[in-house]
């Protein structure tokens, strides 16, 4: 069994796109640079919108990032998370940024469904300050048997319907 074999399947969940970021110094010691950054993007065929902030802090290769942000569709749905991982330049300012999203207990409306989601991301910045996130969820093995309905359990075989472990 190779390592990707062991990785956890990855569903893409939503893209956002963005076509500038707002940045500034955080009154911090050191200093770190905040970022913020809107764009658009389309979940369960919803239009939404994205705001996040993150500081980042700087590293020998790779930067650090940490943040928060919100999702939001019209009408009054919200979905919130934490957003942390790390930031490496590319050639004429471009960069890459990958790391993980958790979706917070407190999402509502019609973006509901993501309360407690983990997912990873990969945020792709042209020299000119375009972006384009792509967001995946990472499934666990408990939440992928419950999704196909039985649960495997290496070495013992399947277990079956899982409806038949959760009487009611």
């Amino acid at each position: 069994m190779g390592k990707r074999d062991l990785m956890a399947p990855k569903t893409l969940l939503f893209e956002i796109s963005g076509r500038s970021a707002t940045f500034r110094i955080a009154d911090t010691q050191p200093p770190l640079e905040e970022v913020s950054t809107t764009g658009e993007g389309t979940f369960n065929g919803m239009k939404f919108r994205a705001l996040n902030t993150i500081r980042v802090t700087p590293g020998r290769r790779l930067d650090r990032i940490d943040g928060r942000g919100i999702l939001f569709v019209q009408g009054g749905s919200r979905a919130y998370y934490r957003i942390s991982g790390v930031a490496g330049g590319g050639p004429e300012f471009s960069e890459v940024v990958k790391g993980t999203m958790v979706f917070g207990t407190n999402c509502i409306g019609k973006l509901k469904v993501l309360k407690k989601t983990r997912a990873s991301f990969e945020i792709l910045v042209d020299p000119k300050g375009r972006f384009k996130t792509k967001v995946w969820e990472e499934i666990g093995p408990l939440i992928l048997a419950k999704r196909l309905g039985r649960i495997t359990i290496s070495g013992i075989g399947s277990l079956g319907d899982i409806s038949a472990l959760n009487p009611q």
